[in-house]
Parts: structure tokens; sequence; C-alpha cells
């Protein structure tokens, strides 16, 4: 009598250990579909960003030497130096910003590809602690086979 309890106290533990290894397998899974969504939404703000850069850099440059022109021509009897300086700085921007807007979708394209990286790297690593846990689960069911396989040896 004493040794049947004994053995449906160990089962009552495996099953314990069971409940609580599913639960951590579960909590797990959420916390990954939570990592996954902020990734998701992160990528999707790095890709619109990315996009909004590559649509509008031609207009916004474009506005932009509207408006100094403008402030040419207001400034112009006044300030003759400040109007040479000005049209030197348009000069200049009409040089680079092509590149400056190559150097920022970079950056932008490097931040995604981090993202994805860090990403892929913490699905490995979830990865391998469900294999753990599927692992445990698989010795706890076999223990509570043998277990069972015992009770009916000895009741036969």
């Amino acid at each position: 009598m004493a040794e049947s309890q004994s053995r449906y106290s160990i089962m009552e533990e495996f099953n314990k250990k069971k409940i609580n290894a599913r639960k951590r397998l579960a909590d797990l899974a959420k916390e990954e579909k939570q990592e996954e969504m902020k990734h998701t939404q992160l990528l999707q703000q790095l890709n619109n960003q990315l996009t909004n850069e590559n649509n509008n850099y031609k207009v916004n440059h474009q506005n932009w030497v509207t408006n100094q022109k403008l402030e040419i021509t207001l400034r112009k009897q006044e300030l003759e130096q400040e109007i040479t300086t000005m049209q030197a700085e348009i000069e200049d921007a009409n040089k680079t910003y092509e590149q400056e807007h190559k150097d920022v979708a970079a950056k932008i394209q490097n931040k995604i590809d981090d993202t994805k990286r860090d990403y892929d790297k913490y699905k490995t690593l979830r990865k391998l602690d469900k294999e753990a846990i599927e692992a445990e689960l698989k010795e706890i069911d076999e223990a509570i086979k043998s277990l069972k396989d015992i009770s009916v040896a000895q009741s036969a």
C-alpha cells in the first residue's frame, strides 16, 4: 500500500513538473510573439522612414533651393555679401544632396539589417530554450510511463 502511494506521489510530482514546464513553454511562446510584433513594427517604421526619404528628398531639396532664392531676392539690396554666401551654399548643396541622401538611406538600411539580425539571434535562442523544455517534458513523460509500467507489472 505504501509503495503504490509513493508511486502516486512521484507521479503527482512529475505531473506538477510537467504542468510547470508547459507553462514555461507557453510563456516563451507569448514572449516570442510579443518580440515578433515589436520587431515587425520597428521594421515597418524603418521601412516607412526609408520610403519617405526616397520619395521626398528631391522635392525637399527643390523647396529648400526655391526658399533660398526668394530670401536672396528680398535681401539683395542690403545684404550683397550674404547673397554671395548663400549662393555658395546652394551650389554646395546641389553637389552633395544626392550623396547625403545615399548616406541617410544607408544608415537606415543598416538599422534594418541590425534589427533583422537581432531578431534572428533572439529566435535562435528561443528555439534552444524550447528544445530544452521539450526534452525535459519528454523525460518526464518517460518517467511517468515507466512508473505506470511498474504499476501494471506489479498488479499483474
